[in-house]
């Protein structure tokens, strides 16, 4: 991913917007269902992790403090500029009831912890998917004028099918197969507390109501309230500390919700450091009555 659309407008913002600005608006969101899509590009121009702030995401997701920021920690600066495009009267679909569905961030080279970032985002046109329609939400982070880090969010718009031939209600982006070893192979068990959507909410920003109280889920149709795909994804990299290269794309399918509390098993298929890709899944700790994994995460680092 290169520069911004041709043609789009670049807004650049003076902070980054408020999440309860944004909630406010995504509750009260009316949104077209058309394939129009905010024509812009928000900007945040100088942004310096703060230390603190750093520590306190290490501490939720897992990982130890180096002198570069954690691989996922930019999608956490490009997050209120995606709700904000979210929350757009352009936006095609409202935010609230979008299923995160895929994520693929890609690190050209180590983000200096003390360097000042340049953060943009925009809304790529709505596609097609075999459960209804996506949207991809980019993000770009540079420095000094560089690009170094880009990521796209995929959302899923659950939408009837009917009426659609069987080959295009099949479009979208392909799923990666799961590498047969990765369904049984054992791991480390993660026990995660029924507070965990709250921790990670308070660092990244993202509130939503499916991840903080058990209550708040229920009226989104959810048991309890569930894991954030990408914390989960955060703890999957921690795993895999020391193999991670620093030029490198990480993909991730987010597959079934995670209930809270809840305990998970992490695997991964051994690529030891300088490896060209280290495939890794999260999976529920017991398989389904029909004896298969039941799969939470699925992903993959690959060097560039």
């Amino acid at each position: 991913m290169a520069d911004a659309s041709e043609g789009k407008k670049v807004v650049e913002l003076s902070s980054a917007p408020g999440a309860l600005t944004t909630y406010r608006r995504a509750v009260l969101q009316r949104a077209h269902g058309k394939d129009r899509v905010p024509d812009k590009v928000l900007k945040l121009t100088g942004v310096t992790p703060e230390l603190d702030h750093v520590k306190a995401y290490l501490d939720v997701c897992g990982g130890r403090l180096t002198d570069t920021l954690p691989l996922l920690y930019p999608h956490m600066l490009g997050f209120p500029l995606q709700m904000s495009l979210l929350t757009d009267g352009d936006s095609p679909f409202a935010a609230m009831g979008l299923v995160h569905v895929l994520n693929s961030a890609t690190q050209l080279k180590p983000l200096p912890l003390s360097a000042a970032l340049d953060v943009e985002a925009e809304m790529a046109a709505p596609q097609l998917h075999r459960r209804g329609r996506t949207i991809d939400l980019l993000v770009r982070v540079s420095i000094d004028g560089e690009l170094v880090w880009h990521s796209s969010s995929t959302y899923l718009k659950r939408e009837s099918t009917k009426g659609r031939s069987e080959e295009v209600a099949g479009e979208g982006k392909a799923e990666k197969a799961v590498p047969e070893a990765l369904l049984t192979k054992p791991g480390p068990l993660w026990r995660l507390p029924s507070d965990l959507g709250r921790q990670y909410g308070e660092v990244s920003g993202d509130r939503n109501p499916i991840h903080m109280y058990g209550l708040s889920a229920k009226l989104f149709g959810f048991n309890s309230a569930i894991a954030h795909g990408m914390w989960t994804a955060a703890r999957s990299l921690a795993a895999l500390e020391g193999r991670v290269p620093d030029a490198v794309r990480n993909d991730v399918e987010f597959k079934q919700p995670i209930p809270l509390p809840g305990t998970v098993e992490f695997a991964d298929d051994g690529g030891i450091a300088g490896a060209k890709e280290i495939d890794y899944v999260v999976r529920a700790r017991k398989p389904r009555k029909d004896g298969s994994a039941k799969l939470h995460l699925v992903g993959s680092v690959t060097a560039l």
